[in-house]
């Protein structure tokens, strides 16, 4: 099976489905493990087996030695947020928070959400961050917080406010712009189609379950960034990722992308998928 032997605008049932992620874990993992399972079966961006003991940067614990603004850390996306930035800087807060209690770490974001982002917190129950500018205007005159930049490494796209925090973090899938710190910071870049696929990854790697909003709310991002994975982007870690993220949130994949795509103008049968969809059926 290759990468495009799936087709997720074909029309498949959800055992259909099951059935071609079955076969995709089976190729990279020389087992079948069902869609259900797919959360144990996960290795970030086809790493080895050894990706299960990455502990993030250096440990998360040693992030506990960070104290910034009384131990306050903000987690934001690009100043034109999209839903993968606002998914990823909620679901990463909520992991650094049980990984690492002696801090609090704060999603954020940067500027106004557009629909789709909008219809998949309503639809999770999730409310929308505080704005990072006025979260982060608190702290003028005390010790300075961390931020933590998911999405986006390019300084011309970060946040209002910014010099006002020390970043301390960066985790994306775009080119690297150059980003400049003053000081080192934990880095972690990987080639795929939205910055989720890679904090899914990181859930795993710390044996912890999302649970079923953070989850769906993954799974929303990465929809909304690979167009239901019909964008050339789109890699096989996507792929795992929003297979076991549907799973685990219960979502009908499908529908729930056609809704959430259409508040965008851009249904599933558009853009990458309208051309394909007529060529099947001549």
């Amino acid at each position: 099976m290759t990468e495009n032997d799936y087709d997720p605008i074909g029309g498949h049932t959800k055992e259909e489905a099951d059935a071609a992620y079955e076969a995709l874990f089976k190729e990279l993992h020389g087992s079948v493990k069902s869609a259900g399972e797919a959360r144990g079966a996960y290795d970030g961006c086809g790493g080895d087996e050894g990706r299960g003991a990455y502990d993030g940067c250096g440990a998360y614990e040693s992030r506990s030695a960070y104290e910034p603004g009384g131990g306050k850390v903000a987690v934001v996306g690009r100043r034109d947020p999209d839903a993968d930035s606002i998914c990823a800087a909620i679901a990463y807060a909520r992991l650094k928070n049980e990984t690492d209690p002696e801090n609090e770490y704060v999603p954020c974001r940067a500027g106004e959400l557009d629909a789709e982002t909008k219809y998949a917190l309503e639809y999770f129950g999730e409310p929308q961050p505080p704005r990072f500018s006025e979260w982060v205007a608190q702290w003028a005159g005390e010790a300075r917080p961390g931020i933590i930049l998911v999405d986006h490494n390019d300084m011309s796209q970060v946040s209002d406010g910014i010099d006002m925090a020390d970043v301390i973090e960066i985790i994306d899938h775009h080119r690297l712009a150059g980003a400049e710190t003053p000081a080192p910071v934990c880095v972690r870049c990987q080639p795929c189609g939205a910055a989720c696929t890679i904090i899914y990854g990181m859930y795993q790697e710390r044996g912890i379950d999302p649970g079923s909003a953070t989850a769906g709310l993954m799974c929303a991002a990465i929809i909304s960034d690979t167009r239901l994975l019909r964008a050339p982007e789109t890699t096989r870690a996507d792929r795992l990722a929003c297979a076991a993220l549907a799973n685990i949130a219960g979502l009908e994949l499908e529908a729930f992308a056609n809704t959430m795509l259409s508040c965008g103008c851009d249904g599933i049968a558009s853009e990458y998928g309208a051309a394909e969809s007529s060529r099947e059926r001549e």
